[in-house]
């Protein structure tokens, strides 16, 4: 196998680094919140759903709580 050039990397990276973001930028301003919101994400539906991590996460996280003359 060939060894990379270092100054190929960088000349490559510069020649296409624009193109890649304008990219992202572009699918990042298509994207509907509200309708990436509305999709059921199995994992939040199941977290949502399970009573019982509930219990464990708010019997295991102490409640810091005013004393009662402040």
């Amino acid at each position: 196998m060939e060894k990379l050039n270092i100054g190929d990397i960088n000349d490559f990276v510069n020649k296409n680094i624009s193109i890649f973001h304008q990219s992202k930028l572009s699918s990042l301003q298509s994207i509907n919140l509200k309708g990436v919101l509305n999709k059921k994400n199995p994992y939040l539906f199941k977290a949502k759903k399970d009573r019982k991590s509930t219990r464990l996460n708010s019997s295991h996280i102490p409640l810091s709580r005013m004393p009662s003359s402040a």
